[in-house]
């Protein structure tokens, strides 16, 4: 937790205000304070992007981009300490805020899981682009190769995600577990950025550092970001330091001065594709453009703008062939029906920034306020655009009236999905606009230098209830966040030290952050995930994406292609077949590797059924088993231990003797649940989320005949994620603690001691 929310957030801080005031004394101009962060974050994609664009100056990224923050530390370092304190104060609470739902569940995950699984594609990505730039060509066949070859291959654009795989290296962190902390120190440079344009409209520092904070929390972005999405948060800072940049050349007359606003421009392209900075970086200048034009003439201004289209040229050719030009998707990026995960089309009024829901995707807590405020943000950005004109507030005008247009074309042309997509990126402009023109609203005073009461009391009621239900619509996505089971995939970690370099690895369950990242060094493949090799049920057919297989479900041959298979501990998982030995062991993961000391595998035949994975076999099958094994091959089968279970509404357990026992429950828990044994509390756990048909292990309790078992859900009113949908949970099993599954292999002439026994499964192997 230390290291994945100070060292990081105040590493990358650190880098890319470095990399700012190098910037500043190369372009020979100085830019605004609060906007040396965004403006360093365009310098880091950049940099980091030139570096990945080949296999063989990867690696060589991250030290670039300390260089040049090192560089610029040392000649500018006296810049920083003019950071006005409520410029940091706008920065912090935008950054507090999409810190909460993570940092306050006491755990380094992620959020989004179970939700949309691009988050574990955006980590696959970071992986191999800071090594290996894009290339792929030595990946054995896997999960992994599977999604790097759909996107890398086809130019997907990765530079929102380089500054993050930079920060991960410097805090030494896995990515999975600075994620997070990334888009909160997004959300922390969005509002420095928007700080610095506000200048332009509102002139008191704690109303403008106001605005700004309330519009870097922009509804829809926030939970977009609760999504993991990454993309959208990106392109929303690098948009906002693109118009403070535009207006830092405007107001100086010599070309050189373009190359921030160019470096800003080549962010947008790395970040968005070349496709999506003619949408988005383009409306943007165009109106910084003309907004220049309209406030002095010259051939000059021509130069500065020849000069900014060249060297954002340059800076992006080294890569630019790698990119495509729109990014690859797997649906029709301009389709009526395109929606992605949506249930349907969002509301275009989402784009003002406020939405009291869980769940962006439903309708708000209360439709008329919510429509009524997201009016009066409309009609008021309106307002500060036409005062941004009269004043010539340039940045605020181009960023603003560039990030609106290209928000509404974009929702007019393209798919629900992708238009959703735009309306998060475009809401904290629109929010901030609003904002702004009402805190505008506040300062005005009339003829004399005196307030007008009662324009200020409107606008200042107006500000504070849009400020309020922005609070509110994120404080309800917090409530209804999906976070990632940190415990649980900090032992995945650990697991794939064992089986790197030793693959192929099988999980056979839908993992998708297993199997495209944290076991990428073993060619991991995912039961139901994208996929190389076909791993087909043994009636046939494949596994359903989003579904797991117990191991009896698969065909018997393609499974045994698998030198490791990662299997989630549960007493109702069939064990692998007998050519595999335990290797590892952990509170949630066994590893399994083939050593064929068995034999050869000539019949596998599974017993059981669903929820019990024993069954007794007929003596006439283990019979035909032993003249398939011949007269010198072996049987082999597994005896479980019993098990008790209950479903759900049962009234509890009949314990057959007193023991240890160990509970497991089956489910997701997004909140709190508690197991009481004669109602004392013997095991809780929080935050354990699953995909469908996986049980959680909660602890060991000693137990007498007759004990009550009961399953008691609580939802702590602060803890996030607590109000999320509540799925049923069960059925509860009840384990003999220490009594694993245990393998028997006898000789063919005695394999009636089978006979009899409840097994898992019973298996002829031949001679070894």
């Amino acid at each position: 937790m230390l290291s994945s929310w100070l060292l990081f957030p105040a590493a990358l801080i650190a880098v890319s205000a470095g990399c700012a005031l190098a910037l500043e004394r190369l372009a020979g101009v100085r830019l605004p304070g609060p906007a040396l962060v965004p403006a360093g974050a365009a310098v880091v994609v950049v940099v980091a992007q030139i570096a990945t664009a080949s296999a063989a100056t990867a690696e060589l990224a991250a030290p670039l981009a300390v260089g040049v923050a090192g560089v610029g530390l040392l000649v500018g370092w006296r810049r920083l300490l003019g950071i006005e304190p409520w410029a940091v104060l706008a920065g912090a609470i935008p950054f507090a805020a999409f810190a909460a739902p993570v940092v306050l569940s006491g755990a380094p995950t992620w959020a989004g899981y179970t939700v949309l699984d691009d988050t574990a594609t955006w980590f696959a990505l970071v992986d191999r682009v800071m090594e290996h730039g894009r290339d792929i060509a030595v990946l054995e066949a896997s999960t992994y190769e599977a999604t790097l070859d759909f996107n890398l291959a086809d130019g997907y654009p990765v530079g929102s995600l380089l500054p993050l795989g930079l920060g991960a290296a410097l805090a030494g962190e896995d990515v999975a577990w600075v994620f997070q902390p990334y888009l909160a120190t997004l959300a922390a440079a969005l509002g420095l950025g928007l700080y610095s344009l506000a200048g332009g409209l509102v002139a008191s520092r704690p109303l403008r550092a106001g605005v700004a904070a309330i519009a870097a929390q922009a509804a829809l972005l926030y939970g977009y970001a609760l999504w993991g999405g990454v993309k959208e948060v990106a392109a929303a800072v690098l948009l906002v330091g693109l118009g403070a940049l535009l207006a830092t050349m405007v107001a100086d007359r010599r070309a050189r001065a373009a190359l921030p606003a160019a470096v800003a421009v080549a962010a947008v392209i790395s970040t968005l594709s070349p496709g999506g900075a003619i949408v988005w970086a383009l409306p943007v200048a165009l109106i910084a453009a003309v907004a220049a034009a309209a406030g002095r003439g010259g051939a000059l201004r021509v130069r500065q703008w020849v000069a900014l289209g060249a060297i954002a040229g340059a800076l992006v050719l080294p890569w630019i062939g790698e990119v495509g030009f729109l990014p690859p998707t797997s649906a029709p990026l301009t389709s009526e029906v395109a929606q992605g995960n949506l249930a349907e089309p969002l509301d275009p009024l989402q784009g003002a920034g406020v939405w009291p829901a869980g769940d962006f995707r439903t309708d708000p807590r209360a439709p008329a306020l919510t429509a009524g405020l997201a009016v009066v943000v409309l009609l008021a950005a309106a307002l500060a655009l036409a005062l941004a004109w009269r004043r010539r507030a340039l940045g605020i005008l181009a960023y603003g009236a560039g990030a609106v247009a290209a928000t509404a074309a974009t929702v007019i042309v393209a798919s629900p999905w992708v238009g959703a997509k735009a309306l998060a990126i475009g809401s904290p402009a629109a929010l901030g606009l609003g904002l702004a023109a009402l805190a505008a609203l506040v300062e005005l005073r009339g003829a004399g230098g005196s307030p007008r009461p009662g324009r200020l009391a409107v606008a200042a009621l107006a500000g504070a209830a849009i400020a309020a239900t922005v609070v509110w619509s994120n404080a309800l996505a917090y409530r209804e966040v999906r976070l990632a089971p940190a415990e649980r995939y900090a032992e995945l970690e650990r697991v794939a030290e064992v089986v790197a370099g030793t693959g192929p690895t099988l999980l056979p369950e839908y993992d998708p952050y297993g199997a495209r990242h944290f076991l990428r060094d073993s060619a991991p493949e995912s039961v139901s995930d994208l996929r190389r090799r076909r791993i087909p049920l043994r009636g046939g057919g494949v596994v359903r994406k989003g579904r797991s297989a117990d191991l009896d479900e698969l065909a018997i041959g393609p499974l045994l292609g698998y030198r490791n298979i990662v299997l989630r501990r549960s007493p109702l998982a069939s064990r692998p077949p007998a050519l595999y030995r335990l290797s590892w062991r952990g509170r949630h993961y066994e590893v399994w590797t083939r050593t064929g000391d068995a034999g050869r595998l000539l019949s596998h035949q599974p017993l059981g059924r669903a929820r019990l994975p024993a069954a007794t076999p007929r003596c006439t099958d283990v019979i035909r088993a032993a003249r398939r094994a011949g007269p010198r091959g072996r049987i082999a089968g597994v005896r479980h231990p019993d098990l008790r279970t209950a479903g759900r509404g049962d009234d509890g357990f009949q314990i057959p003797d007193p023991g240890r026992y160990v509970l497991w429950l089956a489910g997701s828990v997004p909140d709190r649940v508690a197991i009481l044994v004669d109602g004392e509390a013997v095991g809780e756990t929080s935050h354990e989320l699953n995909h469908r048909g996986h049980l959680i292990r909660i602890g060991v309790a000693e137990l007498e005949p007759g004990a009550r078992v009961d399953v008691v859900r609580e939802e702590p009113p602060l803890a996030p994620g607590a109000g999320a949908p509540k799925e049923p949970l069960g059925p509860l099993v009840v384990a003999p603690a220490g009594r694993d599954p245990e393998r028997t292999i006898v000789a063919s002439s005695g394999a009636r001691r089978l006979c009899g026994l409840r097994l898992d499964w019973v298996e002829a192997l031949g001679r070894r």
